[in-house]
């Protein structure tokens, strides 16, 4: 049984995103880095570099960099470690760097705590696992576990510190988990998940889920979902799509609008046609408005808000911008300015991105009834599509040229 490659931060990081992303890593298996993907690096070179600003500024020559880990290196104890490499027992871990914290380990009076670079705004539980890993493989060598660590992250370069579980069986586990890994003995399957959209494998995983039917090809459906089905013996696509079968709205059934029927999703894709469940219900009034909102996660803000007014036969288009958060109040403030002159409404969303902004700019709107009435009137209409419609969305997949295409299942 042949051992793979190190464990390294691609690979631990990899493998907690999807583990058969951990295993194309530690095979060395080469990628395609999309163009997303290269923004998101680009994203993270700018956070560190913010980030070894502020390390500078703070600790300045107390500072050291490239220290390969050992007990020996630790011990003469600056105050922060760039780029300190752990090799040993088929690791090969590049720490973004390790800070020295007081509290008693084989070091002296003080240990070391990890430090992360992330690119996004927001932590990920991703992010608190490889910090926690990190602190596990550093215990190792400093014969203390820390019981925290930091991370800088976002364009502000926001230092978070993050408390790790009291018990590490967690990381641990993982830990044995990709030891495992690294021998051979375990050979994760092929799951499509959201990571996907960054990854550099996704074309190559997306065309071999074709190739096998995987049930992963089908949105919303989970890791655990698909081994439930797998323990009912169903594996791919098809098999799902044999086992969907229409039932009538008994008197005492509950609503079922809401529920989203992967095998029939599974039997649009095999049979190449659209299908409608039920009778869509669409809320409607006198004045019909489309909404739309775009902004940047990063920031926390919403930049623009586009909306088509339909009232009648007439229709208007407005698009209000901003350069600024602080900027995002008064394009708020100019929006109820034109919802207000109607009454009798109804406001369309792709989503629940909207509703949520509106709750969010409702704390300080001096406007919140108007805005208690825009929320009332808002419906999703992914949320309908979502209860109803069983589209194709497989890449090359289209309707059947025979008839329209599609076909309505009567079913409640």
């Amino acid at each position: 049984m042949s051992v793979r490659g190190p464990l390294t931060i691609p690979v631990l990081d990899g493998y907690l995103h999807c583990k058969y992303l951990g295993l194309l890593r530690i095979d060395g298996q080469p990628g395609e880095i999309s163009e997303f993907a290269s923004l998101l690096g680009a994203r993270h070179a700018s956070v560190r570099a913010a980030a070894l600003e502020k390390i500078v500024h703070q600790f300045g020559d107390h500072t050291l960099s490239g220290v390969v880990l050992t007990p020996d290196s630790l011990r003469s104890g600056a105050l922060f470690l760039l780029d300190a490499d752990l090799q040993r027992d088929s690791t090969s871990i590049r720490f973004d760097g390790l800070q020295r914290v007081p509290g008693t380990s084989v070091l002296g009076d003080f240990h070391y705590v990890p430090v992360l670079f992330r690119a996004d705004r927001h932590l990920h539980r991703t992010d608190r696992a490889l910090l926690e890993l990190l602190g596990l493989l550093l215990s190792r060598v400093q014969g203390t576990a820390p019981t925290y660590g930091f991370i800088y992250h976002g364009n502000d370069c926001r230092r978070s510190k993050v408390r790790f579980s009291h018990e590490p069986r967690g990381a641990m586990g993982l830990l044995d988990e990709l030891s495992r890994l690294q021998q051979g003995e375990v050979q994760p399957r092929l799951v499509l998940n959201d990571h996907c959209p960054e990854c550099e494998f996704s074309g190559r995983c997306r065309e071999q889920a074709i190739r096998e039917d995987n049930l992963s090809l089908l949105r919303g459906l989970g890791q655990k979902a698909i081994a439930a089905y797998a323990r009912k013996g169903i594996f791919t696509l098809t098999q799902l799509a044999h086992t969907f079968r229409p039932r009538r709205k008994g008197k005492r059934s509950g609503d079922r609008s809401k529920k989203r029927y992967f095998a029939l999703q599974a039997l649009a894709l095999r049979d190449r046609r659209v299908y409608v469940l039920g009778t869509p219900d669409v809320p409607t009034d006198e004045v019909q408005i489309y909404l739309d909102l775009e902004g940047t996660p990063d920031d926390g803000f919403v930049y623009l808000i586009g909306l088509i007014v339909c009232d009648g036969a007439t229709q208007k288009e407005y698009s209000f911008w901003a350069d600024s958060k602080d900027q995002e109040l008064s394009i708020f403030e100019n929006f109820l300015a034109v919802v207000a002159r109607y009454h009798s409404l109804r406001i369309y969303a792709y989503g629940g991105y909207e509703r949520v902004f509106l709750k969010r700019m409702r704390l300080n709107s001096s406007r919140k009834k108007l805005v208690d009435r825009i929320v009332d009137s808002l419906v999703n209409v992914l949320g309908i599509v979502y209860s109803h419609f069983y589209c194709l969305s497989l890449g090359g997949l289209k309707p059947s040229p025979s008839g329209d295409g599609f076909q309505r299942v009567r079913a409640g």
